[in-house]
């Protein structure tokens, strides 16, 4: 049974990249029969039915410690997977324990793949420049967006690669099935807000305009004493989370404390996941918000702060009566699609829902992944 070490954006207190972990460590037993995996990380989601291994130490005996076991554990694994996420779009720097990842493919000491990644965005052309020449060590690579894969497939590459989707949509298949239908739902908005530019070096006017149109939004539903607000907290990072946003729209709104409540994160992600399912639709910024509802069949309305949103939205079907884009449609016409979805009933809201799990799907079933798995 060979050593696979999954790599990505973990254990920085993310719901998306935490989903990444328990649905790549869950997919590995059910589709590869392997449990031999480790995660490269400090930490990640903890859920006590399933078992995670986590191969760095939380903090340094001596200097370099953390860095020296990294370079262990690449030198231990036998498969190296970057798994899930918008990892790959910046060349790491010189004593990044990922360029020994990359010599080493390049040398054919160790297997490197990727499943449900995308490529950039790159903020320069050094940056593009590397990606695309290790890339071409990767023995499999499944891409999670059009974009990606059209720009892979202009690449010179020895693996074949081919079009996924985002490992998210795996999680029916991994997860207990549990009944989502939105029958007989209370009126739960589910709510996911996060600043953007603030953290990216944006334009703050386009993230003020974007919040101040989400706020007379909820501020006109909240004279609805039918309606109830269910605030997520998907990243929960105390640098770049979403908790001031969250808290700061709840003091402004001035909401009545029966009418609202706070799903804090958790590293279980799939409390917060039951606490969506839970929801008659979603109103969110954070893209794994509009994923994850996609996910539990529940209706959103996604604010397309970012290209990856758009294309996300283009992927799965949806109507564009439904987008709302980045929040650039009058208020009213929100509040419109918002009382519409909290009423009726929309079976066919996702159109290409089935299609994005049975791409997920094959970031762990397709024939160039499961050839390099099964030791070929």
């Amino acid at each position: 049974m060979n050593k696979i070490l999954f790599s990505g954006y973990y254990g920085h207190d993310n719901f998306g990249d935490d989903m990444f972990v328990l649905i790549s460590n869950l997919s590995s037993i059910k589709f590869w029969k392997n449990t031999n995996t480790k995660f490269f990380s400090k930490n990640g989601p903890e859920i006590d039915s399933v078992k995670i291994n986590y191969t760095l130490p939380s903090k340094n005996k001596f200097k370099g410690y953390i860095k020296l076991k990294s370079y262990l554990e690449i030198l231990k694994c036998d498969i190296f997977i970057l798994s899930g996420g918008s990892i790959l779009h910046t060349k790491p720097n010189f004593f990044d324990p990922m360029r020994a990842v990359y010599f080493l493919s390049y040398l054919n000491l160790l297997k490197i793949g990727a499943i449900g990644i995308s490529i950039g965005p790159f903020k320069t052309k050094e940056d593009e420049e590397y990606i695309q020449k290790i890339l071409k060590n990767f023995k499999f690579l499944g891409l999670r967006d059009k974009n990606s894969f059209n720009f892979v497939n202009k690449l010179d590459l020895k693996c074949k690669p081919f079009l996924a989707s985002d490992l998210a949509f795996t999680l029916p298949s991994v997860s207990e099935k549990k009944n989502d239908s939105t029958d007989n739902k209370e009126m739960i908005i589910g709510i996911s807000l996060c600043h953007f530019e603030t953290y990216s070096n944006g334009d703050l006017s386009n993230e003020r305009n974007r919040e101040e149109k989400i706020y007379k939004v909820l501020l006109s539903l909240s004279t609805n004493k039918n309606i109830k607000f269910r605030f997520f907290i998907i990243n929960g990072n105390k640098k770049n989370g979403d908790s001031q946003i969250t808290y700061e729209f709840i003091d402004k709104l001035d909401l009545d404390k029966n009418n609202y409540e706070v799903i804090e994160y958790s590293k279980n992600p799939i409390q917060i996941y039951n606490k969506i399912k839970e929801c008659k639709m979603m109103l969110t910024i954070r893209l794994h918000g509009a994923i994850f509802s996609a996910v539990a069949n529940i209706p959103s309305l996604l604010i397309e702060y970012h290209r990856k949103c758009s294309d996300y939205l283009d992927d799965i079907g949806i109507d564009k009566y439904w987008r709302i884009y980045d929040a650039t449609v009058d208020e009213e016409e929100i509040i419109q699609k918002i009382n519409q979805l909290l009423k009726n009933k929309y079976e066919e809201f996702y159109p290409k829902r089935n299609e994005l799990i049975r791409l997920s799907e094959k970031n762990f079933l397709d024939p160039s992944v499961i050839k390099v798995i099964n030791g070929k």
